[in-house]
């Protein structure tokens, strides 16, 4: 050993990186692997959590009898990620010397970078207002079935823009994904009623667009934290204070009346504020995992936080789900494993989990029609699924390492 490190000098650079590569990357890929997971496990259960706070909320009327204004939230979203980021760098640099310092360092002396981030800022800034367009125009489980195309549009992007490779039985996963939340979706809309259906063709061409942007923007993103060494504070930054200021221009434009005569803050409440502090949260993981993941992995993420939601919702709010929601629920699990190559659980397992957690009783005999009911904690079981091998990397590498 001692040999080889004394004639290490001689050899050519070729030679001398092909002795230095093996020793550096397994420690790294090691330590990716849990990151990647950690941040897409915090992904699922933030997104959980912010589903239930807006259905909440929704609940929910202020003392003066008026509704929050979604331009301010969207605001408030971007002013939150920006001072969080500016405190998070002020610690880091022990002060504000070192903080302008970095500030100059990666944004002003940086004008390309800097301006390539324009583009997405302005374009979420349009994505968010459509998303509320869409919702205030369409029943909520129509809203998630059509905004489950960002799904396909992520892959696709991913494809034109980073070159990433997708396999056949990648593709059939991404359609069962669709399909199982379509499912699932399409049964808690039919559950509802009463619903308006003004302004439905509106709502459906907007979530469209909103789906195709996120899709765009989020790949943008991915590239451009991929291919340049700016932490995710700075990049926060960097997309943040332009959001927010044309979110406040937006937010002028369309609500000026409303803030002239009742305030900014009209109909904010306690639950209001809890879903802006989730959805600010949901933007620092969802960069995290643009950075450490890859988009499509993000999108099946929201997907398995919506069905793990619409679970919570029985207890929380008396929701009754069908066996529609079983169904549902199983392919969007099996679409996600099957993409993640992660080992199907057997056929036994998966009957035992459904005759437990799905166990129903017929709320019409003669329409043949199954309502689910909430089970005792003694009577539920888990799905069982083996531990993962060292091999199971595989389904959080990143795109970048596939381009």
């Amino acid at each position: 050993m001692s040999t080889e490190q004394q004639e290490l000098p001689t050899f050519a650079p070729d030679s001398k990186e092909e002795i230095q590569k093996p020793s550096v990357k397994p420690s790294i890929s090691k330590d990716s692997i849990w990151v990647r997971a950690t941040c897409l496990l915090l992904l699922c259960c933030q997104n959980c959590i912010a589903i239930l706070a807006i259905k909440y909320n929704s609940r929910l009327s202020s003392d003066d009898g008026l509704k929050s204004l979604s331009t301010i939230v969207i605001a408030l979203v971007e002013c939150i990620k920006v001072v969080v980021c500016l405190l998070y760098l002020l610690v880091v640099n022990r002060g504000f010397g070192g903080l302008f310092s970095e500030l100059k360092a990666e944004i002003v002396d940086k004008p390309l970078e800097t301006a390539k981030l324009l583009v997405p800022s302005l374009l979420y800034v349009v994505q968010n207002n459509l998303l509320f367009v869409a919702v205030s125009n369409l029943d909520p489980g129509a809203y998630q079935v059509t905004s489950q195309l960002k799904t396909l549009v992520t892959a696709l992007f991913a494809i034109l823009i980073l070159g990433k490779k997708i396999t056949f039985l990648e593709w059939v996963s991404l359609f069962l994904l669709v399909i199982g939340c379509s499912v699932v979706q399409f049964d808690a809309a039919g559950s509802r009623s009463g619903f308006e259906e003004e302004n439905q063709m509106l709502g459906f061409i907007s979530t469209v667009l909103a789906s195709v942007l996120s899709g765009f923007c989020g790949i943008y993103i991915e590239l451009l934290l991929k291919s340049s060494t700016p932490n995710l504070a700075v990049r926060n930054i960097q997309l943040g204070a332009p959001g927010f200021v044309l979110a406040l221009l937006v937010a002028y434009m369309q609500d000026q009346n409303k803030i002239f005569e009742n305030g900014a803050f009209q109909g904010f409440t306690w639950m209001t504020w809890t879903v802006v502090c989730l959805h600010a949260l949901g933007g620092f993981l969802v960069a995290a995992v643009m950075l450490y993941a890859d988009n499509i992995s993000k999108c099946f993420a929201m997907a398995l936080s919506l069905i793990v939601s619409s679970l919570a919702s029985v207890p929380l709010f008396d929701s009754r789900l069908s066996i529609a929601f079983a169904c549902g629920s199983t392919t969007v699990v099996a679409a996600t494993m099957m993409y993640s190559k992660l080992p199907l659980p057997s056929p036994a397992a998966v009957f035992s989990w459904c005759s437990a957690a799905f166990a129903g009783r017929r709320s019409d005999p003669s329409a043949g029609d199954y309502q689910l009911v909430a089970l005792e904690p003694t009577d539920q079981q888990t799905l069982q699924i083996p531990p993962q091998s060292s091999s199971s990397s595989e389904p959080f590498r990143s795109s970048h390492e596939q381009v």
